[in-house]
């Protein structure tokens, strides 16, 4: 926590102290139906404990879910996503002096990423076009940028707490399908579902260790707070690094 912080003061150049937030009657928001659904139940379990410790060091969990998200990610993210990276690689190399341009770039990437981008063209299988990305930044994202406000103003949370993946850390190779419960899941979507939402609609997020699987390896809780509570979501990370403690280096 002590590396972000300092992260933060540097680029944002807010150099006040930051003291730990008590967690005794500080809320945390839980949303079970969407970011809780289809988890590895080691995944669940330690989830389940962290939270557990957080009450006993004060910390009131609030249940309440973010409604209409599930629609409101599937009407915005990938679409965004799809539409965006071409022109933000681009300015961002030239910007930045890379000395090559995003053509180049791609030309010389591996077969599937230049197979991915090809899909983001026109004529593309993953091609937005301009009249349907207006949409989405003009109704669909400033909707679900509302309804994060409303959730925060209503509950009065301090952030919202949810395992950030549904699996404990994937083999090498299991980058297309994994196993959940014997069902069979996208990679993308195990890895990716519980932080899209956040994600999209701007808001800061900490990732924190929340403890270890019986084989070894560490599951993290996402907290995320109210957008433009950057430094408040990292003084009550202070406190909730404390309490959720710190996972053992790997055995190698």
């Amino acid at each position: 926590m002590g590396d972000l912080a300092l992260f933060d003061s540097v680029v944002t150049g807010d150099w006040s102290p930051l003291s730990a937030t008590e967690l005794k009657g500080t809320k945390l928001g839980v949303g079970r139906n969407y970011w809780f659904s289809g988890l590895d139940s080691e995944v669940e379990r330690v989830t389940n404990e962290a939270l557990k410790k957080l009450e006993a060091a004060g910390a009131e969990i609030v249940g309440a879910d973010v409604p209409e998200l599930a629609r409101l990610v599937e009407l915005t993210t990938i679409l965004v996503e799809n539409h965006d990276v071409r022109f933000a690689l681009a300015k961002y190399l030239e910007e930045y002096g890379a000395g090559i341009t995003f053509d180049q770039l791609i030309s010389k990437a591996s077969a599937d990423i230049r197979r991915d981008f090809r899909d983001l063209l026109p004529g593309g299988k993953s091609f937005v076009g301009e009249a349907e990305y207006q949409v989405v930044r003009d109704h669909h994202l400033p909707k679900l940028k509302r309804v994060y406000r409303e959730y925060f103003a209503r509950t009065g949370v301090a952030a919202i707490v949810f395992p950030a993946t549904m699996i404990p850390p994937p083999l090498i190779g299991e980058d297309v399908e994994v196993s959940i419960g014997g069902k069979k899941v996208a990679f993308e979507t195990a890895v990716a579902r519980n932080i899209e939402p956040g994600s999209t609609a701007g808001l800061p997020g900490l990732v924190l260790a929340a403890g270890m699987v019986h084989g070894g390896l560490p599951v993290a809780l996402e907290f995320d707070g109210p957008a433009g509570g950057d430094r408040s979501l990292l003084a009550l990370g202070l406190s909730l690094e404390r309490v959720l403690g710190s996972v053992p280096a790997p055995k190698l």
